[in-house]
Protein backbone atom coordinates (compact mmCIF):
# COMPACT_ATOMS: atom_id res chain seq x y z
CA UNK A 1 0.00 0.00 0.00
CA UNK A 2 1.66 3.20 -1.01
CA UNK A 3 1.89 6.72 1.00
CA UNK A 4 -0.55 9.43 -0.09
CA UNK A 5 -0.79 12.44 0.96
CA UNK A 6 -3.67 14.15 0.81
CA UNK A 7 -4.09 18.15 1.65
CA UNK A 8 -6.01 19.70 4.27
CA UNK A 9 -8.73 21.80 2.34
CA UNK A 10 -10.75 22.89 5.60
CA UNK A 11 -10.77 22.23 9.09
CA UNK A 12 -14.55 22.58 10.91
CA UNK A 13 -14.54 22.05 14.53
CA UNK A 14 -17.75 20.50 15.21
CA UNK A 15 -17.16 20.33 19.48
CA UNK A 16 -14.92 20.45 22.59
CA UNK A 17 -13.47 16.99 21.10
CA UNK A 18 -14.45 16.35 17.67
CA UNK A 19 -12.94 17.78 14.36
CA UNK A 20 -13.83 17.34 10.59
CA UNK A 21 -11.42 17.63 8.32
CA UNK A 22 -11.62 18.14 4.37
CA UNK A 23 -8.90 16.30 2.37
CA UNK A 24 -7.95 16.33 -1.09
CA UNK A 25 -6.66 12.93 -2.58
CA UNK A 26 -8.87 12.50 -5.63
CA UNK A 27 -7.40 8.49 -5.71
CA UNK A 28 -8.69 7.86 -2.37
CA UNK A 29 -11.81 10.14 -3.23
CA UNK A 30 -12.41 8.67 -6.35
CA UNK A 31 -12.37 4.70 -4.75
CA UNK A 32 -13.40 4.95 -1.24
CA UNK A 33 -16.72 2.53 0.01
CA UNK A 34 -18.72 3.43 3.10
CA UNK A 35 -17.40 1.67 5.73
CA UNK A 36 -13.71 1.45 4.86
CA UNK A 37 -11.11 3.96 6.83
CA UNK A 38 -7.77 5.32 6.04
CA UNK A 39 -4.86 5.43 8.24
CA UNK A 40 -3.72 8.48 8.92
CA UNK A 41 -0.02 9.26 10.50
CA UNK A 42 -0.51 11.97 13.36
CA UNK A 43 2.55 13.52 13.24
CA UNK A 44 5.76 14.34 10.58
CA UNK A 45 7.83 13.54 13.40
CA UNK A 46 9.00 9.63 14.12
CA UNK A 47 7.92 10.02 18.10
CA UNK A 48 4.77 8.53 17.17
CA UNK A 49 4.86 5.54 15.24
CA UNK A 50 1.65 3.98 14.56
CA UNK A 51 -1.05 5.55 12.83
CA UNK A 52 -4.78 5.95 13.71
CA UNK A 53 -7.59 4.34 11.66
CA UNK A 54 -10.46 7.16 10.96
CA UNK A 55 -13.89 6.16 9.10
CA UNK A 56 -14.15 7.90 5.91
CA UNK A 57 -17.23 10.32 6.29
CA UNK A 58 -18.28 10.94 2.73
CA UNK A 59 -16.32 11.88 -0.79
CA UNK A 60 -17.25 14.83 -3.03
CA UNK A 61 -15.05 15.35 -6.27
CA UNK A 62 -11.99 15.00 -5.63
CA UNK A 63 -12.36 15.52 -1.91
CA UNK A 64 -12.97 13.34 1.36
CA UNK A 65 -13.91 13.96 5.02
CA UNK A 66 -13.08 12.30 8.12
CA UNK A 67 -14.06 13.11 11.60
CA UNK A 68 -11.64 12.24 14.39
CA UNK A 69 -12.15 12.52 18.29
CA UNK A 70 -9.01 13.71 20.17
CA UNK A 71 -8.60 11.10 23.08
CA UNK A 72 -5.03 10.67 23.28
CA UNK A 73 -1.69 12.09 22.60
CA UNK A 74 -1.79 11.22 18.29
CA UNK A 75 -5.43 12.65 17.74
CA UNK A 76 -4.36 15.96 19.86
CA UNK A 77 -0.70 15.81 17.32
CA UNK A 78 -3.53 15.55 14.47
CA UNK A 79 -5.11 18.97 15.55
CA UNK A 80 -2.12 20.90 15.38
CA UNK A 81 -1.79 20.79 11.60
CA UNK A 82 -3.09 23.95 9.60
CA UNK A 83 -4.84 24.42 6.49
CA UNK A 84 -3.17 24.08 3.42
CA UNK A 85 -1.14 21.28 5.23
CA UNK A 86 -0.52 17.43 3.98
CA UNK A 87 -0.88 14.36 6.01
CA UNK A 88 0.66 10.69 5.05
CA UNK A 89 -2.33 9.10 4.51
CA UNK A 90 -2.43 5.58 3.84
CA UNK A 91 -6.24 4.06 2.11
CA UNK A 92 -8.78 3.47 1.24
CA UNK A 93 -8.21 0.14 3.46
CA UNK A 94 -10.79 -2.49 4.76
CA UNK A 95 -13.92 -4.06 3.67
CA UNK A 96 -16.88 -1.65 4.35
CA UNK A 97 -20.92 -2.13 3.78
CA UNK A 98 -22.68 -4.03 1.00
CA UNK A 99 -26.28 -4.15 0.19
CA UNK A 100 -28.37 -6.60 -2.17
CA UNK A 101 -30.66 -5.34 -4.79
CA UNK A 102 -33.58 -6.70 -2.70
CA UNK A 103 -32.72 -4.69 0.07
CA UNK A 104 -35.42 -1.61 0.50
CA UNK A 105 -35.99 -1.19 3.79
CA UNK A 106 -32.72 -0.74 5.82
CA UNK A 107 -32.16 1.24 9.78
CA UNK A 108 -28.78 1.95 10.77
CA UNK A 109 -27.65 2.24 14.39
CA UNK A 110 -25.01 4.38 15.45
CA UNK A 111 -23.38 5.57 18.60
CA UNK A 112 -21.29 8.41 19.05
CA UNK A 113 -18.69 8.75 16.66
CA UNK A 114 -20.01 5.66 14.77
CA UNK A 115 -22.43 7.05 13.20
CA UNK A 116 -19.85 8.64 10.68
CA UNK A 117 -19.62 5.25 7.99
CA UNK A 118 -23.06 5.45 8.36
CA UNK A 119 -23.71 8.54 6.67
CA UNK A 120 -22.10 7.58 4.24
CA UNK A 121 -23.60 4.31 3.65
CA UNK A 122 -27.10 6.04 3.89
CA UNK A 123 -25.54 8.72 1.72
CA UNK A 124 -25.32 5.67 -1.40
CA UNK A 125 -28.65 3.90 -0.50
CA UNK A 126 -30.92 6.26 -1.44
CA UNK A 127 -33.13 3.76 -3.22
CA UNK A 128 -34.27 2.33 0.19
CA UNK A 129 -36.85 3.71 2.99
CA UNK A 130 -33.69 4.35 5.58
CA UNK A 131 -34.74 4.72 9.17
CA UNK A 132 -31.46 6.02 11.21
CA UNK A 133 -31.20 5.73 15.19
CA UNK A 134 -28.36 7.41 16.31
CA UNK A 135 -27.13 7.46 19.97
CA UNK A 136 -25.61 10.48 22.33
CA UNK A 137 -24.44 10.45 25.70
CA UNK A 138 -26.04 13.91 26.29
CA UNK A 139 -26.90 17.29 24.09
CA UNK A 140 -23.60 18.26 23.78
CA UNK A 141 -22.03 15.49 21.63
CA UNK A 142 -24.29 15.54 18.99
CA UNK A 143 -23.28 16.30 15.51
CA UNK A 144 -24.15 16.35 11.60
CA UNK A 145 -28.04 15.68 11.99
CA UNK A 146 -28.36 17.81 9.61
CA UNK A 147 -26.30 15.71 7.25
CA UNK A 148 -27.97 12.66 8.08
CA UNK A 149 -31.30 14.07 6.83
CA UNK A 150 -29.86 15.24 3.56
CA UNK A 151 -29.63 11.40 2.79
CA UNK A 152 -33.44 11.44 3.29
CA UNK A 153 -33.60 8.70 6.15
CA UNK A 154 -35.98 9.34 8.99
CA UNK A 155 -33.64 9.99 11.69
CA UNK A 156 -34.22 9.19 15.58
CA UNK A 157 -32.07 10.40 17.96
CA UNK A 158 -31.41 9.40 21.96
CA UNK A 159 -29.00 10.35 24.42
CA UNK A 160 -28.31 9.08 27.68
CA UNK A 161 -29.43 11.66 30.40
CA UNK A 162 -32.45 13.08 28.48
CA UNK A 163 -31.25 16.22 27.66
CA UNK A 164 -32.18 15.46 23.89
CA UNK A 165 -34.91 13.18 21.99
CA UNK A 166 -35.17 9.95 23.89
CA UNK A 167 -34.04 9.50 27.26
CA UNK A 168 -32.19 6.34 27.20
CA UNK A 169 -29.88 4.02 25.10
CA UNK A 170 -30.43 4.09 21.18
CA UNK A 171 -30.40 0.10 21.63
CA UNK A 172 -33.82 1.34 23.13
CA UNK A 173 -35.09 3.34 21.30
CA UNK A 174 -34.47 0.70 18.33
CA UNK A 175 -36.13 -2.02 19.88
CA UNK A 176 -39.65 -0.01 20.78
CA UNK A 177 -39.45 1.17 16.77
CA UNK A 178 -38.70 -2.33 15.11
CA UNK A 179 -40.19 -4.05 12.19
CA UNK A 180 -38.90 -6.14 9.57
CA UNK A 181 -35.77 -4.48 8.44
CA UNK A 182 -33.98 -6.08 4.99
CA UNK A 183 -30.76 -5.62 6.63
CA UNK A 184 -29.72 -3.55 9.66
CA UNK A 185 -26.46 -1.78 10.02
CA UNK A 186 -24.43 -0.63 12.92
CA UNK A 187 -21.33 0.40 14.35
CA UNK A 188 -20.43 1.95 17.63
CA UNK A 189 -19.41 1.27 21.14
CA UNK A 190 -19.15 -2.38 21.69
CA UNK A 191 -22.12 -2.60 24.41
CA UNK A 192 -23.90 -0.99 21.98
CA UNK A 193 -23.01 -3.32 19.20
CA UNK A 194 -23.44 -6.39 21.13
CA UNK A 195 -27.23 -5.31 22.33
CA UNK A 196 -28.03 -4.34 18.92
CA UNK A 197 -27.08 -7.62 17.21
CA UNK A 198 -28.96 -9.70 20.63
CA UNK A 199 -31.81 -7.95 18.99
CA UNK A 200 -31.53 -8.94 15.37
CA UNK A 201 -30.52 -12.36 15.97
CA UNK A 202 -34.03 -12.91 17.72
CA UNK A 203 -35.90 -11.29 15.49
CA UNK A 204 -33.75 -13.14 12.70
CA UNK A 205 -32.98 -9.86 10.93
CA UNK A 206 -29.42 -9.81 8.96
CA UNK A 207 -27.14 -7.18 9.38
CA UNK A 208 -23.89 -6.14 9.29
CA UNK A 209 -21.61 -4.41 11.41
CA UNK A 210 -18.10 -2.14 11.59
CA UNK A 211 -16.19 -3.74 14.46
CA UNK A 212 -13.97 -1.17 16.21
CA UNK A 213 -10.74 -2.69 17.12
CA UNK A 214 -7.24 -1.32 17.87
CA UNK A 215 -4.72 -1.94 14.89
CA UNK A 216 -1.06 -1.41 14.18
CA UNK A 217 -0.69 -1.89 10.69
CA UNK A 218 -4.18 -1.34 9.05
CA UNK A 219 -3.25 -3.33 5.67
CA UNK A 220 -3.16 -7.32 7.82
CA UNK A 221 0.60 -7.71 8.00
CA UNK A 222 -0.03 -7.80 11.90
CA UNK A 223 -1.63 -9.50 14.29
CA UNK A 224 -3.13 -6.82 16.35
CA UNK A 225 -6.51 -6.83 15.24
CA UNK A 226 -7.19 -10.02 14.99
CA UNK A 227 -11.24 -11.09 15.60
CA UNK A 228 -12.78 -14.63 15.63
CA UNK A 229 -15.16 -15.33 13.34
CA UNK A 230 -17.37 -18.55 12.28
CA UNK A 231 -14.78 -19.09 9.31
CA UNK A 232 -11.54 -18.73 12.45
CA UNK A 233 -9.56 -15.87 12.90
CA UNK A 234 -9.87 -12.68 10.74
CA UNK A 235 -8.15 -9.12 11.08
CA UNK A 236 -10.25 -6.78 11.14
CA UNK A 237 -8.23 -4.00 9.36
CA UNK A 238 -8.16 -6.00 6.30
CA UNK A 239 -11.09 -8.57 6.22
CA UNK A 240 -13.39 -5.92 7.59
CA UNK A 241 -14.13 -3.82 9.60
CA UNK A 242 -17.55 -4.73 8.28
CA UNK A 243 -19.10 -8.06 8.95
CA UNK A 244 -21.83 -9.94 8.82
CA UNK A 245 -23.56 -10.13 12.28
CA UNK A 246 -24.02 -14.18 12.01
CA UNK A 247 -19.83 -14.45 11.06
CA UNK A 248 -18.85 -13.29 14.21
CA UNK A 249 -18.41 -13.28 18.34
CA UNK A 250 -18.43 -10.00 20.09
CA UNK A 251 -15.95 -10.21 23.25
CA UNK A 252 -17.82 -10.19 26.41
Amino acid sequence: MRHKLSIIVDIVKLNDQNIRLILQNSDIASKATPGQFVNVRCCNSNELILRRPISILNTHEDCYDIIYKIVGEGTKRLSNFKIGESLDVLGPLGKGFTKEPLDKTIAFIGGGIGLFPLVYAASKFKDCDIDFFVGFRNNDEIMIIDEIKKTGANVYISTDDGSFGYHGFITDLFSENIKKYDKVYICGPLPMEKACVKILRKHGIKGQVSLEERMGCGIGACLVCACETIHGMKHVCKDGPVFNISDVFLKE
